[in-house]
C-alpha cells in the first residue's frame, strides 16, 4: 500500500495509478498462491496414492506369508516326496557335471518321478532302452525322461521315444513347444525331426488353403499374394531359386539364425532344464496344487504389488502349424532341419499356391484424364463415345458467341450512316456530323465483335487439339497399365510354376 505522502501528494489521476498498481500486484500474489496450493495438492494426492499402493502391496505380501505358513505346514504332511525331490535334483546335478549318480530311492512310494530318474541314470549310462515298458502309462515320466536326457546331452539315446511326445491335433502344450524347439534345434540329433513327420501328418493333410494363407500371414507379417509367393519361393536354396521378380514385389529378407538354434529364441538345453525342474516340482497327487500355490505365494512375497509375468508361469500353449512355419521362416535356408519341414509342409502349400496361379481376366485399364471441358475415361480402345461426344459439344458451344451484339451494333450502324445522309441532304451540319461519329463507334463495336467471335472459335480449335492430345496421352497410359497387368500376371504364373517344381521335386 503506498504511505500517506505518495498518496497526498498524488493527483485525481495519480491515485487511480497507484490504486490500479496495489490491484494488480495483489492478484498476481492470489494467483501465484492458488498455484502453489494446487501444486501441493496434486503432490498430496500423489502421496496419498503412493502410500495407500505401497500400503495394499504391503497387506497383501504379508496375508501371503501367513498363506505360505499354513501351505508349508501342509507340505509337511509330504516328507517322503520331497526327500525324493531332493535326491533327484541331486543326481541331475550330479549327472550334468559328468559324474556317476546313485539311483534314488522311492521310499516306498507309488511316484513316477524316482523310477523315471533312475531311467534317466540307466540311458545316461548307455541303455538307450531303460525304462520304456515301465513307463507306457505314465505321460509324466515320459516326457520327463526325454527332456532330461536331452538336457543332459544324449537326446539321440531318447529319440525314438519323440513322436507319441508331439502327437497334436492342433495345439501344442507349452511343454511340446519346448520340446519340438528343442528337436529343430538338434538336440536330439539329426533324424529326430524327421521321426515327427507322422505326429504332424493329419494335421498337415486337414489343413486348407485357407488356414495355410492365415498360418503364412500370421507369421511372416505378408499379405499380398506376390508377397506371400516370394516368401515360398525364398525357402528353397539359393541354387534353386528362380529369378528375383521387381524388388518391391519381394518381402523383406529373412534374418539368418545361428546354426542348431532358432534366431531368438533361448538356448534349447537350458529350456530343456527348465521343463525338467517343472516337472520334478510338479509334485505328487494333492502335493502338486500346494506346490504350485507355495510358488506363487513366495512371489507375491519377493514382489509385492507387481503381476507375476507370463514367463514366470511356464511357456503358453500355441498353434502346432504356426509353430512349424515359424520355424520354417527362421531356420537357414538349405539346412537339413529347414528341409525337412519344408518336406511335410510341401503338399499344403501345393494346394495353396495351385489357385494363385490362375490370374483373373482383368478388364482393360481404364484412366480417368480431366481436361477442361470435363472428365473422360479412357481405355486402350479408346474414350467413353458418350463422354467423348458430350466433351466435343462443350468445346463446340465454348467457340460459338450469342450473334445478338454483332447484328445490333450492325443495324445500329447502318441507321446512323443514313441519319448523317440525311442530314447532310437537309443542311443540319453539326447533327450529322454527331451521327457520323455515332456510326463510326458503332462500326468499331461491330468490327470487336467479329474478332470475339473469331477468337472464341480458334480458342474451341486449340481447346479441341489440347482434349485430342489429352486423349492420347491417356490411350498410352492404359496400354501400359495393360501391359504391366499382363506382365505381372505372366511373372506370378512362372513364379508359382517354379514353386509347383521345387515342391515337386522334394
Amino acid at each position: 500500500m503506498p504511505d500517506d505522502w505518495d498518496w497526498f501528494w498524488a493527483g485525481e489521476h495519480g491515485r487511480d495509478r497507484l490504486l490500479r498498481e496495489e490491484v494488480e500486484t495483489l492478484s498476481y500474489q492470489a494467483s501465484a498462491a492458488a498455484s502453489r496450493a494446487s501444486r501441493m495438492q496434486s503432490q498430496l494426492a500423489k502421496l496419498q496414492g503412493s502410500l495407500e499402493t505401497r500400503l495394499n502391496a504391503l497387506s497383501k505380501a504379508f496375508d501371503a506369508y501367513v498363506e505360505l505358513g499354513d501351505v508349508r505346514e501342509e507340505l509337511a504332511g509330504y516328507p517322503d516326496t520331497s526327500a525324493i525331490r531332493r535326491d533327484v535334483m541331486a543326481v541331475i546335478e550330479q549327472l550334468s557335471n559328468g559324474l556317476p549318480a546313485s539311483p534314488v530311492d522311492p521310499r516306498g512310494v507309488d511316484y513316477w518321478l524316482p523310477h523315471a530318474t533312475n531311467t534317466v541314470i540307466e540311458i545316461v549310462g548307455g541303455d538307450a532302452e531303460a525304462g520304456k515298458s515301465n513307463l507306457a502309462a505314465t505321460p509324466e515320466a515320459r516326457l520327463y525322461v526325454v527332456a532330461a536326457v536331452g538336457a543332459l546331452g544324449h537326446g539321440e539315446r531318447v529319440a525314438d521315444r519323440l513322436p507319441e511326445l508331439l502327437i497334436t491335433d492342433r495345439e501344442l502344450t507349452g511343454q511340446q513347444v519346448v520340446l519340438l524347439d528343442a528337436v529343430v534345434a538338434g538336440v536330439f540329433g539329426p533324424k529326430a525331426l524327421e521321426s515327427l513327420e507322422p505326429s504332424f501328418r493329419p494335421l498337415l493333410q486337414r489343413t486348407d488353403p485357407a488356414g495355410w494363407r492365415a498360418t503364412i500371414e500370421r507369421i511372416t507379417g505378408v499379405t499380398n499374394d506376390d508377397f506371400i509367393l516370394n516368401w515360398i519361393r525364398g525357402q528353397f536354396a539359393e541354387s534353386t531359386a528362380a529369378p528375383s521378380p521387381d524388388a518391391q514385389s519381394s518381402p523383406p529378407p529373412a534374418k539368418p539364425a545361428a546354426a542348431g538354434s532358432t534366431a531368438g529364441e533361448a538356448d534349447p538345453r537350458a529350456r530343456l532344464r527348465g521343463l525338467v525342474v517343472s516337472l520334478i516340482g510338479s509334485g505328487y497327487g494333492g502335493e502338486g496344487a500346494l506346490l504350485a500355490r507355495a510358488r506363487e505365494l513366495r512371489w507375491q512375497i519377493e514382489n509385492p504389488g507387481r503381476t507375476r509375468p507370463e514367463s514366470e508361469q511356464g511357456p503358453a500353449p500355441v498353434d502346432a502349424l504356426d509353430r512349424l512355419v515359424h520355424h520354417l521362416k527362421e531356420l537357414p535356408v538349405g539346412s537339413p532341419e529347414q528341409r525337412t519341414l519344408l518336406r511335410w509342409v510341401a503338399p499344403g502349400l501345393q494346394t495353396f499356391v495351385e489357385p494363385l496361379g490362375t490370374v483373373a481376366v482383368r478388364p482393360p485399364a481404364s484412366v480417368d484424364i480431366r481436361t477442361y471441358y470435363g472428365s473422360l475415361p479412357v481405355t486402350a480402345a479408346g474414350p467413353d463415345q458418350n463422354r467423348w461426344q458430350q466433351i466435343v459439344r462443350n468445346v463446340e458451344e465454348a467457340g460459338q458467341l450469342p450473334p445478338g451484339k454483332l447484328y445490333g451494333f450492325g443495324i445500329a450502324a447502318g441507321v446512323c450512316a443514313v441519319l448523317a445522309l440525311i442530314c447532310a441532304l437537309t443542311g443540319q451540319t453539326v447533327l450529322a456530323v454527331l451521327t457520323i461519329i455515332a456510326a463510326v463507334i458503332l462500326g468499331v463495336m461491330c468490327a470487336m465483335q467479329l474478332r470475339a467471335r473469331h477468337e472464341a472459335a480458334e480458342a474451341a480449335r486449340t481447346g479441341l487439339d489440347q482434349v485430342n492430345q489429352q486423349l492420347r496421352d491417356g490411350v498410352r497410359r492404359a496400354e501400359l497399365a495393360d501391359t504391366a497387368a499382363r506382365e505381372a500376371a505372366e511373372e506370378r504364373q512362372r513364379l508359382v510354376d517354379h514353386i509347383r517344381a521345387n515342391l515337386a521335386r522334394l
